[in-house]
């Protein structure tokens, strides 16, 4: 007797994948500051890279869920500086 292993992972499009990987190629192809940015008042991003990593990784597996959305909108917050 086989049983077949049924994959888990759905193929299907999630919500932000399209906003996601428009980000994620303006970043591959601009400079990334050095310098601290002010994202907001409060906002202060001192390590560019490390927060578009951690930003996208989040954003990736939380895909779709509202709750999340505030990482997306700061990807987009950087993007318009």
């Amino acid at each position: 007797m086989t049983t077949e292993r049924k994959d888990t992972k759905s193929s299907k499009p999630k919500p932000w994948d399209d906003e996601i990987e428009n980000l994620a190629k303006f970043f591959r192809t601009h400079k990334l500051p050095t310098k601290p940015i002010h994202l907001t008042e409060q906002i202060v991003i001192t390590n560019v890279l490390q927060f578009l990593k951690s930003h996208f990784a989040i954003v990736r597996e939380h895909n779709g869920n509202e709750r999340y959305r505030p990482y997306l909108d700061r990807l987009h917050q950087l993007r318009n500086l």
